[in-house]
């Protein structure tokens, strides 16, 4: 129903290209920026990812053609020129999904709650299964 597509950060050079030649799964020092859960109700299908200080204003979520786009940028706080160690990770995150059944998109709502990005995609009633009687 839902597969996903390579996860893009514009951070570091030896990042992408770990993720992108050893496995794309690879953890650095991004941590679980961005991991994860998908579920599905009876009624729609609930995403949560986490996107801890991130700016509810820096996250763009779009629905389009059967694709659910994420993309957040965060910020450092401080340009400090006095920085003796940095382990955050800072840029965009973007992270797509392409969705195999139908969504009721005029529906879907989201919620950004303490470093969580949760998104609700109701289905639609046009892909309801029914029983159809043989005579």
């Amino acid at each position: 129903m839902f597969s996903t597509q390579p996860i893009a950060r514009n951070n570091d050079f030896w990042d992408g290209f770990l993720e992108e030649v050893f496995n794309p799964h690879f953890k650095s020092a991004n941590g679980n920026f961005g991991a994860v859960d998908l579920y599905e109700t009876k009624d729609s299908f609930v995403l949560e990812t986490d996107m801890p200080g991130v700016d509810q204003k820096d996250i763009k979520v779009e629905y389009k053609d059967k694709t659910l786009s994420i993309e957040a940028t965060r910020k450092r706080k401080s340009d400090s020129d006095k920085t003796h160690l940095s382990e955050r990770s800072y840029g965009i995150y973007k992270r797509s999904f392409s969705i195999g059944r139908e969504i009721d998109e005029t529906q879907i709502h989201a919620q950004y709650k303490d470093g969580t990005l949760r998104l609700v995609l109701p289905k639609s009633a046009k892909e309801t299964a029914r029983l159809i009687p043989v005579k």
